[in-house]
């Protein structure tokens, strides 16, 4: 929702009501559409048909959620752990490969997509308002770049025991 310039100040309960409604709805949605994707490839034994299912499932989730004022991202995230903690079950054992593969793929055509948008926007932004860019904004977003990038080695190093132990290598 985009609020105008005449809507009323947001208050700290109706704040919180409405979190309380996108995120309790969001997880609703995923959690049924979740169970009914489960139930229907329950019911098949062909690549294709078990992957479409998931896949529109999550999309069906998505927009469903979105249409009903709920999170749509919850919503999905909820669908994919549920499709891993009860679904994966019903998948069959020729289907997991292929699935797999093209939930990676899907992942990084995704994650590719999102990061040209954000550079193009970010393109757009600094030629728009570059006269209000100096050096010293160049230079601290390469001191937050480098920090955040020593943060995460950082965070790997400490969980590299666990990681090991899961079979994730760095």
């Amino acid at each position: 929702e985009v609020m105008s310039i005449d809507s009323e100040t947001p208050t700290v309960l109706g704040s919180i009501l409405k979190a309380t409604r996108l995120s309790v709805g969001g997880c609703v949605v995923g959690c049924l559409l979740g169970l009914l994707c489960a139930l229907l490839i329950s019911g098949t034994n062909d690549a294709v048909t078990e992957i479409s299912i998931a896949l529109s499932g999550m999309y069906i989730g998505y927009l469903f959620a979105q249409a009903m004022g709920f999170s749509g991202v919850l919503a999905v995230v909820v669908f994919g752990l549920l499709m891993c903690a009860v679904g994966s079950s019903y998948i069959s054992p020729s289907t997991v490969g292929p699935k797999h593969r093209f939930m990676e793929q899907l992942g990084f055509t995704a994650n590719t997509i999102i990061f040209t948008f954000s550079g193009l926007i970010v393109t757009y932004f600094a030629f728009t308002y570059g006269e209000r860019v100096t050096g010293y904004d160049f230079l601290y977003a390469i001191i937050v770049y480098v920090m955040l990038n020593l943060t995460r080695a950082f965070g790997l190093f400490l969980l590299s025991p666990l990681l090991s132990r899961s079979g994730y290598k760095l």
